[in-house]
């Protein structure tokens, strides 16, 4: 736990030292300096997270490790110096950032239970981190060409002594954004309700929670959930677009598209938005539009080069676009792959690999896994009604807020009817609401009881726990309460923003006071993280493909977790390749290319 602890610690200061510099660079500046910090751990967390894989694509990550952490520590100095300096930083804020960094540490120091962290996360790590980007790893098993920054800044953390801190990444999002949600729930307990600060905590409030299994995980599906809540959250803050149409300050949304899309392929729709909105800030000022549209070029390059390196498809799997190079996938195989995700989780469902209908998909959204969706539509709809009430319906009036959000919101449309999964698409659903309630002054709390309860009361009864049950009578409860008392203090506001807090991040609380207990038992853990498991002997067999000889998980298990390279499981739906053949004899490094 310390061990995440001080790397969490390490990462964010030294993403607040780089973003300020760049805030600085494009004149991006907040009346709040809370606003300001929060603005530039963002701003430098992408370029960290896009440099990160920029260095997977040129040299193996055991390289650069040790050098990188280095670099990490002389940047926290100057990130402390800078949060110092910029008094933006209360003793109240101390405290519960202290608070926080305890309760993540807590539910981060346990490895990732996410089942896809076993199944590629955790081995991605070991090829990042042993060999780099290989030529043709797609071939060994296409999860393996799922590209991402996370597993990338990951790997360059879990250098040797540090194993065990896959989850940190997460976490150190997780402890600044629930910092950010507290700072500005003090706002609004002292009178400031303008939708500025309302928008961030409804955001981390009511959306966030749902994705509670991958919270403290190795899972990017949080990440981009946030990066588009950022991004939004930047779009609120723009006063106007005079201001903005005369600086660099829009940059800020490129660096945050290009951050999300390095997170997850998914990420590439905030990209898309990210230019749109440049397109309408600017208008006519082509040489501000093309200056930031080359720098948008420049920042997705890393994932289009690791992607090509991998699989062959520059923007695998989303687009089927093949380079004409020995080691891409067939396009029969990159089919499958997209089918697969596409009709994710219809896989298991569907008869003899017959993808899913649009209405089988449809009616899917009232399944267990995605019954959040017909929640958020709803809440979409009823948001989009009332937003329409403030601003009306005249585009000229429209200000970056109301135009960025309803194109994230339009993004998640499109994806839920490709992806019918919660966790792929929560960030872009629930934008609109987090908005419409942010607008709502002193009634948000009432509000965001109600939203919560809502999402919560479509949840199918026969799979919730009675901690679930009980989340759902206490939210009841507490809107009973908020409508009985109509003059509320500022002490019994704070009880029951405290209470809708607890409530909603209930599990990740418990897995924290369970690795407490644990540790009591056992004290090292406190100090050193558990390792992730790789399998061991009995756990997999070897199994030649062509000239290649490959670890495979045996007893109908797909997970390879941290064994080293190379293992991949033998999974016939996304139909790996057979007959492989060294591209330099004996040499993983050089990578694999497919018998003819």
């Amino acid at each position: 736990m310390l061990t995440l602890i001080v790397v969490s610690f390490t990462l964010v200061v030294a993403s607040v030292s780089i973003g300020s510099w760049f805030a600085r660079t494009i004149g991006l500046s907040f009346e709040e300096k809370s606003d300001d910090l929060f603005a530039d751990f963002w701003l430098g967390f992408s370029l960290i997270l896009v440099t990160s894989l920029a260095a997977v694509a040129c040299v193996p990550l055991r390289i650069i490790a040790a050098p990188t952490i280095i670099l990490f520590g002389i940047l926290a100095i100057d990130g402390l110096r800078r949060i110092w300096s910029s008094k933006g930083f209360t003793a109240i804020d101390a405290f519960v950032a202290a608070t926080l960094v305890l309760l993540a540490g807590l539910a981060g120091s346990p490895p990732s239970q996410v089942y896809d962290s076993g199944l590629y996360h955790y081995q991605l790590m070991e090829w990042y981190r042993s060999y780099g980007a290989v030529p043709g790893v797609a071939l060994l098993h296409p999860r393996l060409a799922f590209t991402s920054s996370v597993f990338a800044l990951e790997a360059i953390a879990e250098w040797p002594p540090l194993k065990g801190i896959g989850n940190m990444v997460n976490a150190s999002c997780l402890i600044v954004s629930l910092w950010f949600t507290a700072n500005k729930l003090c706002l609004a307990g002292r009178g400031n309700t303008t939708p500025s600060v309302l928008y961030w905590p409804i955001c981390m409030i009511v959306a966030v929670p749902l994705l509670w299994v991958a919270l403290f995980s190795t899972s990017p599906d949080i990440l981009v959930c946030l990066f588009v809540a950022v991004l939004g959250w930047l779009a609120v803050k723009y006063e106007s677009f005079s201001d903005a149409a005369r600086s660099w300050q829009p940059a800020s949304f490129v660096v945050v598209g290009a951050g999300a899309f390095s997170a997850k392929a998914s990420g590439l729709a905030v990209v898309a938005v990210s230019l749109l909105v440049l397109f309408h800030i600017y208008r006519m000022q082509w040489a501000r539009i093309a200056a930031l549209a080359g720098l948008s070029i420049i920042l997705v390059l890393p994932v289009l080069i690791v992607n090509a390196i991998t699989s062959g498809y520059p923007l695998f799997p989303m687009v089927g676009l093949r380079l004409p190079i020995s080691w891409a996938l067939s396009h029969e195989t990159a089919n499958t792959v997209r089918e697969a995700i596409d009709n994710f989780p219809f896989v298991y469902q569907s008869q003899h690999g017959v993808p899913a209908t649009l209405v089988a998909k449809l009616t899917h959204l009232f399944w267990v896994d995605n019954s959040a969706l017909l929640s958020l539509g709803i809440l979409n709809a009823l948001g989009l009604i009332f937003l329409a009430s403030v601003y009306g319906v005249r585009p000229k009036a429209w200000p970056i807020s109301i135009v960025t959000i309803g194109l994230l919101m339009l993004v998640g449309i499109g994806l839920a009817t490709r992806v019918p999964a919660t966790r792929y698409v929560l960030g872009y659903l629930i934008v609109v609401p987090a908005f419409a309630l942010a607008h709502l002054k002193e009634r948000w709390l009432l509000a965001t009881f109600v939203v919560c309860f809502f999402i919560w009361l479509f949840q199918p009864w026969q799979y919730l726990n009675r901690l679930d049950v009980v989340r759902v009578s206490v939210f009841g409860v507490m809107i009973l309460l908020l409508m009985a008392v109509s003059n509320r203090s500022a002490r019994f506001s704070a009880l029951a923003v405290l209470c809708l807090c607890i409530f909603q991040y209930m599990r990740p609380l418990m897995n924290a006071t369970q690795f407490a207990l644990g540790a009591v038992r056992e004290p090292y853990k406190l100090l050193v993280p558990p390792v992730p498991r790789s399998l061991a002997l009995g756990e997999f067999v070897w199994v030649k493909h062509g000239e290649v000889s490959i670890r495979e998980p045996i007893g109908g298990n797909l997970q390879c977790w941290a064994t080293e390279p190379p293992c991949a499981p033998a999974d016939a739906n996304l139909g790996a390749v057979k007959d492989l053949r060294y591209r330099k004899m004996g040499s993983l490094g050089s990578g694999f290319v497919q018998s003819e």
